[in-house]
């Protein structure tokens, strides 16, 4: 058998054997970047309210990829050391760690801290 013909057939068996291996991947990253947007809207929204001077008690994020979108949904809710209740909603575009690109509302109590494109340092982003 030739080199080149050797390697094809070489390189589709590893298809064949890797290829569920890589899709469980493309699943694993989906739940990742999920689990990166709610780290990272929990601590640049926290970052950013604490600088707005409110002062947190807690809180936590929840988020869900959209369908047919390279989206995630993100809520987060929580509490002021005062008891007013926080409440950060929106969607994420882009997560790049201390920098969260999309439409981004936070709200403590009855007023509106902020309404954003983009969450931390995006600059170098």
């Amino acid at each position: 058998m030739g080199a080149h013909r050797w390697m094809a057939v070489s390189l589709t068996g590893l298809l064949v054997a890797f290829g569920p291996a890589l899709v469980a991947c493309d699943e694993a990253e989906e739940e990742l970047t999920e689990a990166a947007v709610e780290l990272a809207v929990d601590k640049l929204g926290s970052d950013r309210l604490r600088d707005a001077g409110v002062e947190l008690d807690g809180m936590d994020c929840d988020t869900s990829h959209q369908d047919a979108e390279d989206r995630v949904s993100v809520v987060c809710t929580g509490e002021t050391d005062d008891n007013r209740k926080i409440r950060i909603t929106g969607t994420v575009s882009d997560e790049g760690g201390d920098c969260v690109r999309g439409a981004l509302k936070a709200v403590v109590g009855t007023r509106t801290v902020f309404d954003l494109n983009a969450l931390g340092d995006c600059a170098t982003h």
